[in-house]
């Protein structure tokens, strides 16, 4: 792939991973790439510098799986996308998908909260004991790729041994619908 400037100069160019190829592209609203791949039967996801977020798919009928995507559009209001497939077509919201998570004790009340998502999207950490809530970060955006976040805790809500959850929201499309929610532990 590649990324032109406005004056058609070649920025960047990227292959594809592992032997993909790519058959069409989208972009949406956050200037993410959207490709398909209609020989792995996947879809492949770079950020608008062209590092690759994620691939997702197989071949199949079931959730998460395509009979050789092709064609794919994205409304970028609202982040819903079509796929067009051999026999058919999916339709589906953009939504955010955790790769990775670690929340590590800094000491002194002080901790970092390191994560990997696919979208960009709203992080809230939270404790829970019994009916009592006590919010570490609540709803700070972050970006596609890694990324860490450096929180004190002053009052000392974080006891040994509570349940932690990290909740994640994607910031548009299915915003308002949709969390996903993960149990946290702390690292010492």
């Amino acid at each position: 792939m590649w990324k032109f400037d406005l004056a058609g100069s070649v920025i960047k160019t990227v292959s594809m991973p592992n032997g993909q190829k790519a058959s069409y592209a989208a972009i949406d609203y956050f200037h993410n790439v959207w490709v398909t791949d209609k020989d792995d039967h996947c879809i492949l996801k770079f950020d608008k510098d062209l590092r690759l977020l994620d691939v997702f798919g197989s071949f199949g009928t079931d959730k998460n799986q395509f009979v050789e995507p092709r064609g794919i559009a994205i409304w970028k209001r609202f982040g819903q996308v079509f796929i067009a497939e051999k026999k058919g077509a999916q339709y589906f919201w953009v939504g955010t998908d955790l790769k990775s998570k670690e929340l590590i004790d800094k000491g002194n009340s002080r901790y970092v909260l390191t994560l990997n998502v696919t979208e960009y999207s709203f992080i809230s950490l939270f404790e829970t004991a019994g009916r009592d809530t006590s919010w570490l970060i609540s709803k700070r955006l972050v970006f596609p790729g890694g990324a860490s976040i450096n929180f004190s805790d002053v009052k000392k809500r974080v006891f040994p041994g509570a349940s932690m959850v990290l909740k994640t929201e994607p910031t548009y499309s299915s915003y308002l619908y949709n969390s996903w929610i993960y149990p946290m532990s702390l690292n010492r």
